[in-house]
């Protein structure tokens, strides 16, 4: 087995496990697996892509930050299963 970004972070597994922490709202709450995955999927693209184009600590953590918050508003899509 390879290791993946040796000797980086990898903030595009950061952010995927970031939006898989609502797992127990899907589990045992109200909350859609569909909407639950596609903000993990968005979360660690995002995050991943803005680790990529800056380089700047301050900047990448501030945009990591927001984008946990801006990403919230997904699960007002209203889809059900």
């Amino acid at each position: 087995m390879g290791i993946i970004n040796k000797g980086k972070d990898n903030f595009f597994h950061h952010g995927l496990a970031i939006g898989l922490s609502l797992l127990p709202l899907a589990i045992w709450g109200n909350l859609s697996w569909i909407l639950l995955v596609v903000r993990a999927l968005a979360l660690g693209f995002a995050m991943g892509k803005w680790c990529d184009y800056f380089s700047k600590d301050t900047v990448e953590e501030c945009g990591r930050g927001a984008f946990i918050g801006l990403t919230l508003f997904i699960f007002y899509l209203p889809i059900t299963i």
